[in-house]
């Protein structure tokens, strides 16, 4: 009778646990196939993820020396790749694109797109990294979470970027 319960209880545990393990194999080689296709973009640049994230379709990476931001998104209708060269750019912001639905005497707010924004020092054109569209995914997974990181990040890089340049107009202005 116990050889009978221990085998059950394989069975089920197997069960339970192989469904598991198949879907973490499949999300690491699906974040190795998103990781190197930004490698690939930044090679191509001379240059070196030295930070990423992944994501379900995208990848997003930071190339710290050149001071670029590299994205891939890999959508049903099309491969997306942006290289942004932030020495080039005055602010990221995130950006929420959304719609207003009725609901009875209820009005909600449905997010339709989240955007990062970067917007460059010459007035040009605002670039957009796309990491959310309602189309593509009915639900937010983490997006929100990477859009503010990286926000974050770009924006103290700029920071320090504006430090650096900062001191060594001082320091150039005290030797002349």
């Amino acid at each position: 009778m116990e050889t009978g319960i221990a085998i059950v209880t394989a069975i089920i545990i197997a069960i339970v646990i192989i469904p598991i393990a198949l879907m973490q194999i499949g999300t690491k080689k699906r974040n190795k196939q998103l990781l190197n296709k930004l490698e690939a973009m930044a090679s191509q640049n001379k240059g070196k993820i030295t930070d990423y994230d992944t994501h379900k379709t995208f990848a997003i990476g930071f190339d710290h020396l050149a001071n670029h931001v590299y994205f891939y998104k890999n959508t049903p209708d099309a491969e997306i790749t942006q290289d942004i060269d932030l020495k080039k750019i005055r602010n990221c912001e995130i950006v929420r694109q959304t719609t207003r639905a009725r609901n009875g005497k209820q009005t909600n707010e449905v997010l339709e797109k989240l955007l990062l924004a970067f917007k460059p020092y010459n007035g040009g054109a605002t670039q957009h990294i796309e990491l959310y569209d309602a189309e593509e995914s009915f639900q937010l997974s983490g997006e929100l979470d990477i859009a503010t990181k990286w926000s974050g990040l770009i924006l103290a890089s700029r920071n320090q970027d504006h430090r650096q340049s900062y001191e060594l107009d001082e320091l150039l202005h005290r030797i002349a």
